[in-house]
């Protein structure tokens, strides 16, 4: 009996120290860190942001936060990059180690897919861009509150703001700059087009961000003919050849 009495006791002992750290773990399950000049943090309680101001969501080191769902926790990038797709298509390399491997029975590219496709500019010839940039937010508020999904509206702008500077340029003053007659009352590069656009859409749409360095075009390879699709060489072609 008396050995049965100390047994239960010890064991009350361990599940009573079981269930404190286990009360501990819980409370501090949803304490988190937030990187300095990295990344903000917003912390809702019942859905609710409980984070008022600008400088609490960028204050850098330790958050307590209580466990979900009585709070959760939204992590924001300080700087978020942004790449247009629906112009460009990566094209894989040739497989020397496969012996069946044929370029020309690979699947072609789909124009009419929004993720593979060609900008047209203002003398109809078709041009291959990627563009990139960066955002950094402003008011947290409307970024993360005010829209479903501002990231693809983001990417939206830019390719749009792409197509729209695309149509009025054409492809040679695309490609050099000093092709842009003197005479031109618009004497902006098509880079410059597109980052000009991209601050007005922004405004706009009142996203709560604002544009982070400037906008920068990679428009592939320039010169070799095998890394643009049939349809678009003897635009390019044609170009070239008058550009030498």
């Amino acid at each position: 009996s008396r050995a049965m009495d100390a047994a239960l006791r010890s064991s009350f002992v361990i599940l009573k120290v079981v269930i404190a750290v286990l009360v501990v773990y819980l409370i501090f399950s949803n304490t988190f860190t937030v990187e300095d000049k990295k990344e903000g943090a917003i912390i809702l309680r019942f859905g609710n942001s409980r984070t008022t101001t600008i400088e609490d969501v960028w204050r850098p080191g330790v958050r307590f936060a209580w466990p979900y769902p009585i709070e959760e926790r939204v992590i924001i990038d300080a700087v978020s990059p942004v790449t247009s797709d629906f112009a460009w298509t990566q094209y894989p390399d040739d497989d020397e180690s496969d012996s069946q491997d044929d370029p020309k029975q690979r699947a072609g590219i789909n124009v009419s897919d929004p993720r593979n496709g060609y900008l047209l500019t203002k003398d109809n010839k078709a041009i291959h861009l990627k563009a990139e940039m960066s955002y950094e937010i402003i008011d947290f508020n409307r970024f993360v509150f005010g829209f479903h999904d501002p990231e693809a509206i983001l990417k939206t702008i830019l390719e749009s703001a792409m197509t729209h500077a695309a149509k009025e340029r054409t492809l040679g003053e695309i490609l050099i700059n000093s092709s842009i007659p003197k005479e031109a009352i618009d004497r902006d590069t098509f880079e410059k087009k597109v980052e000009n656009r991209v601050k007005k859409l922004m405004e706009q749409y009142d996203l709560g961000v604002k544009l982070k360095g400037s906008v920068t075009i990679n428009f592939g390879n320039t010169k070799e003919l095998e890394s643009i699709p049939t349809f678009a060489r003897k635009s390019r072609k044609d170009y070239t050849e008058q550009a030498t």
